[in-house]
């Protein structure tokens, strides 16, 4: 299975297993949102390319292997963690915050954390697809679990990011505070 990491996606050239770094993650759960988000056409990436077991391997080699900083950020403040939620995957987010030990409250350079991207991702999935994707909302829950902050940051409200049920689910839990 690890073999087949290096073709997960037709249009990129993501490390071999040795090589992959922060970058590589990074760019290769960036590659999992865009598709997941619409932004390629589906010919040109097969749906079991971006399969959440695949890169949860990967992700699990790069922490397994190396003594990296699982708070580790891009230049726009982030995280691993913020790129898996925006990805949709549940079992990844749960792996870096359990096992690794991901700082789930950690806000990127606009003030948004990971809980910002899942109500974020949840409602632009709805705006390609039509349709709500569960994973966000099992996401959200699990990062209220973790006591994320529910606030949303001030930029939000130029963006749709409560416009989906996790959205929805977090304003109404606002409104009882």
């Amino acid at each position: 299975m690890l073999n087949s990491l290096v073709l997960i996606f037709k249009m990129s050239t993501i490390p071999t297993i040795p090589e992959i770094n922060f970058e590589g993650i990074v760019r290769l759960l960036k590659k999992c949102q865009d598709y997941i988000c619409g932004e390629y056409d589906q010919a040109d990436v097969d749906e079991a390319d971006v399969e959440e077991e695949i890169v949860l391997e990967v992700v699990k080699k790069y922490f397994s292997s190396t003594s990296a900083d699982p708070n580790a950020e891009t230049k726009y403040g982030l995280t691993i963690l913020h790129h898996a939620v925006a990805a949709g995957f549940l079992e990844i987010v749960k792996y870096l915050i359990e096992d690794v030990g991901v700082d789930p409250h950690k806000k990127d350079n606009y003030e948004c954390n990971a809980l910002s991207y899942a109500s974020f991702y949840d409602s632009r999935y709805i705006g390609f697809f039509g349709s709500a994707k569960k994973s966000y909302m099992d996401i959200a829950l699990f990062l209220l679990e973790a006591d994320v902050d529910t606030e949303l940051p001030p930029f939000a409200l130029r963006r749709p990011m409560d416009k989906g049920p996790v959205g929805e689910y977090l304003r109404s839990i606002r409104e009882k505070e």
